[in-house]
Formats: structure tokens, C-alpha cells, sequence
């Protein structure tokens, strides 16, 4: 946080000499917020509003004229992804319920899902979307709706239903791509270029949504849930409309997601057969 304060500072040396008045309101924010974080460090909503405000005042600097700033802000972004920790955006679960429709009796146990909305592993949701998924399953694959219960032990997993979150992770996660871009040519096809190019200029101007995180969850799955892992998150939590990715977008289909990466953590706990009206 010390560093992010002084290169805010220097920031702050610029606007001062410019006069740019409308970004004093910025400015304050985030030097209030920095400093807030840095008197109560192990306060985690502290230094989640900390890097919103600083994201909020790159946002307002790129909106209005970035060319007096640009060494700074390479200086911030550098700052950013290497000091930007998701730990605020951690939800601790202890022994969580939730539930898997599918078309298929008999199972012991769960694995991975074919098709990925949001990362690769099991996806679950609550009874109510289960019963949905498993009647639509049926009708297309054939077999019967069934629902699992499932449990899984104390986890910790990745909150994504506050859009602020989508934020600070998509800021994370863009700058481990970058540096995959520069070391490796893993991303060199076209789509995958573009997609990325919409998601960096989305991000740029702070309008990072669902759609954005479907979008590189989707394209990159296997980099995606590897780079959560290795932040510590057994899954993640979210809001999605469907398996497709226009229901995924439609807020009327709207309901939780919940995805556990390893299917070995969930422990079938019963088996439901689902009414067919």
C-alpha cells in the first residue's frame, strides 16, 4: 500500500500543476483509502475500497487526458499487478450444501463438466435451478431429472456475485495474461486475441461485467481455474443464466453459481428424483 500511496502522490504532483480540478475528487478518494488500509492493515474491506479508489482515479485519468500522466500510470500499473491481492474477495465456507441436476441416477461421485460457462470443475447451484438444469438435461439427453445434494468441507472460494469484485479480478488475472503474451505464444490465434483485446479496453475503462469474465472463463478456461488455484481459491461463486452464453447474460434467468474445481471435495449426500410438472 506505501507504494501505491507514493506513486498516487506523484500523481497527485501532475494534476496539481495542470489544474485538473475535475480530478481532485478522484485523488482524494483514493489517497483516503490508501491511507485508511495502511493504518488498519489487517482490515480486508479497507484494502478492497483501496484499489477500487485507485482503479477509479486510472479510470478517471484515462477518461479525461492521459498523455500528461503516462509515465505514472505505467508506473501504477506495474504497482498494481504485483501488489493486488484478491484476499478480500475471499468467501470461507464451512461445510456448504448445495446441489447438481443431472440426467443420470446412480452416481457416487461427481466429476468435471464437459462444457465450462466459468472455469472447469463442478458446477452447482441452489435446489430450486438444480430441479431446472436436471428437467432440461432429461428432455435433451434422455435418462430421468435427478438431483444430487452435495457437500463440501470448510473451502475457501472466490466471491463474484459483487460486482466489484469482477473488477479487482479481472485486473489480476489480465496481468498474468500479459505476461503469458510476452513470454509465451500460448495466445496467438486470432479470437483469443481479440477477445482479449475487448476485455483490456473494458477493463481500461472499469466496465468489467459478467459477460467479460464469461468471455475469458469461456476462451481460457484451463489458464482461468489455474490461476484462482494457485491464488488459493478451491471455486468460485457467481451469478449465470444458463449453459449458454445468451443465458448467461439474460438477468431474467438470473441464479447462483457455485463451481468447485475438485470434484473429489464434494461428498454425494443424497440423491433426488425430481417431478416431471
Amino acid at each position: 500500500m506505501e507504494n501505491l500511496l507514493k506513486a498516487v502522490l506523484q500523481i497527485q504532483n501532475i494534476i496539481v500543476t495542470n489544474q485538473d480540478k475535475n480530478l481532485f475528487a478522484a485523488l482524494d478518494s483514493a489517497k483516503m483509502s490508501l491511507i485508511q488500509s495502511m493504518e488498519q492493515r489487517r482490515e480486508t474491506l479497507l484494502k478492497k475500497q483501496a484499489y477500487l479508489s485507485v482503479l477509479a482515479l486510472r479510470q478517471e485519468i484515462l477518461n479525461k487526458n492521459p498523455l500528461p500522466y503516462r509515465d505514472e500510470l505505467i508506473k501504477l500499473n506495474n504497482l498494481l499487478s504485483a501488489e493486488l491481492s484478491l484476499e478480500s474477495l475471499q468467501l470461507k465456507l464451512h461445510s456448504f450444501t448445495c446441489y447438481h441436476g443431472s440426467n443420470m441416477s446412480g452416481l457416487h461421485v461427481m466429476t468435471a463438466a464437459q462444457e465450462t460457462t466459468v472455469g472447469e470443475g463442478v458446477y452447482c447451484t441452489t435446489i430450486e435451478a438444480a430441479k431446472n438444469y436436471a428437467r432440461k438435461r432429461a428432455v435433451t439427453r434422455g435418462g430421468a431429472p435427478i438431483v444430487y445434494e452435495l457437500q463440501i468441507p470448510s473451502c475457501v472460494v472466490l466471491d463474484l456475485r459483487d460486482n466489484s469484485h469482477l473488477r479487482l479480478v479481472a485486473e489480476k488475472y489480465l496481468s498474468v495474461v500479459k505476461e503469458k503474451i510476452n513470454s509465451q505464444n500460448i495466445f496467438s490465434h486470432n479470437d483469443a486475441l481479440e477477445i482479449l483485446s475487448v476485455i483490456f479496453e473494458s477493463a481500461k475503462t472499469g466496465n468489467i461485467t459478467q459477460k467479460h469474465i464469461h468471455l475469458f472463463a469461456k476462451q481460457f478456461s484451463d489458464s482461468w481455474t489455474a490461476f484462482l488455484l494457485r491464488e488459493g481459491f478451491s471455486g468460485l461463486f457467481c451469478h449465470e443464466g444458463g449453459e449458454s452464453f445468451e443465458s448467461f447474460v439474460a438477468p431474467s434467468n438470473n441464479h447462483e453459481t457455485y463451481l468447485f474445481f475438485n470434484p473429489a471435495e464434494l461428498i454425494v449426500t443424497r440423491e433426488i428424483i425430481v417431478n416431471e410438472d
